[in-house]
């Protein structure tokens, strides 16, 4: 055991995937798995045991196919990494993402927009009530509880807590996805109160 971390830490790698795959992100992708290999490798804290990206399948339900066959798989794999096909990672994401060692933990990426003032938006999300009138301007006729927050609102120094991010840069504990019910991820809009 190292870094205090549980020899059984056992990692699959996935993506979702709506098209073409894009050079240097499938590149991104290799470096990330081959560092985190070799890293759990050296450390024994864990290793990357399966790896797994959907083909031309809406996003939401090619999350929910990913997680029914990660908890089809062995039990033995205990955390669920998840990107998408538009993600150039960094080689050290996923080894950061486990230091962490929290049920969920987010990588912080920007968003692309056609619309300048949303070009570089950080994927992460405060509910509205707690942004600045300032944010609404990116996308005046949304309706979600939740709008993209400014990284400026965020400490640039440390780990920190969001109410929601998004998928494009994730690690979940297996024990997130056994308390709640299929399906995890759906785009409907809700009911009494909650997003979908």
């Amino acid at each position: 055991m190292a870094h205090g971390r549980d020899e059984t830490m056992n990692i699959a790698f996935s993506s979702t995937n709506y098209g073409p795959l894009w050079s240097p992100v499938v590149s991104s992708w290799l470096r990330c798995v081959g560092y985190t290999s070799r890293y759990y490798a050296t450390t024994c804290i864990g290793k990357l045991g399966a790896a797994g990206v959907t083909d031309r399948m809406y996003t939401m339900s090619a999350e929910n196919r990913i997680v029914r066959e990660f908890l089809a798989a062995e039990p033995a794999m205990t955390h669920l990494f998840m990107t998408e096909a538009d993600m150039v990672l960094p080689h050290d994401c996923i080894v950061k993402l486990a230091e962490l060692d929290k049920d969920f933990a987010s990588g912080v990426y920007f968003l692309r927009s056609d619309v300048a003032e949303g070009r570089g938006q950080p994927c992460l999300y405060k509910k509205a009530a707690m942004i600045p009138a300032r944010v609404d301007k990116v996308n005046p006729t949304a309706t979600s509880p939740y709008a993209h927050t400014p990284i400026t609102l965020f400490p640039q120094d440390k780990p920190f807590r969001v109410d929601c991010s998004g998928l494009g840069c994730v690690l979940i504990k297996r024990k997130v996805f056994e308390m709640l019910p299929e399906p995890w991820f759906n785009m409907n809009e809700g009911t009494n109160g909650k997003i979908g």
